[in-house]
């Protein structure tokens, strides 16, 4: 999957890899070592850049010198949150019109209700709680 509209480079690494074989010999055999990778890496930090510093900070890249040589690029993906859309019903004899609450995922139901102002206990019903906001 490439870059989708929306996502942010947060981080860039410009990788060069070189493969050496070198050999080493002693006074009783003749050995060679295995092949060994030598990494060189430049590190770029571009989290929470505007599109032109962005850009600029990965023009600052030295250019390519050889094939070997491997851009990686770490990417951000913004996700819209999942959420459901809640239907309150009031009974007819409160005279209340029914309402709609957006939820997301996670979010707790009471709280979520209470802090959009629904009420959720009779004023006039019997109480067996310590008789406050009803907010417990």
């Amino acid at each position: 999957v490439g870059i989708a509209e929306g996502d942010s480079i947060v981080g860039a690494t410009l990788a060069l890899r070189q493969s050496s074989s070198s050999s080493s010999s002693s006074a009783h055999s003749n050995e060679t070592s295995p092949l060994q990778t030598v990494e060189e890496r430049i590190d770029l930090a571009t989290e929470c850049l505007g599109y032109d510093a962005t850009i600029s900070a990965l023009a600052s890249l030295p250019p390519p010198s050889s094939p070997s040589e491997e851009l990686l690029l770490t990417v951000k993906r913004i996700r819209r949150q999942p959420g459901v859309d809640v239907t309150l019903r009031y009974p007819p004899s409160s005279n209340e019109p029914d309402a709609t609450l957006r939820l997301f995922a996670g979010e707790n139901l009471r709280r979520a209700m209470l802090t959009r102002g629904i009420k959720l206990n009779d004023p006039l019903a019997r109480r067996f709680d310590s008789g406050g906001r009803g907010d417990c």
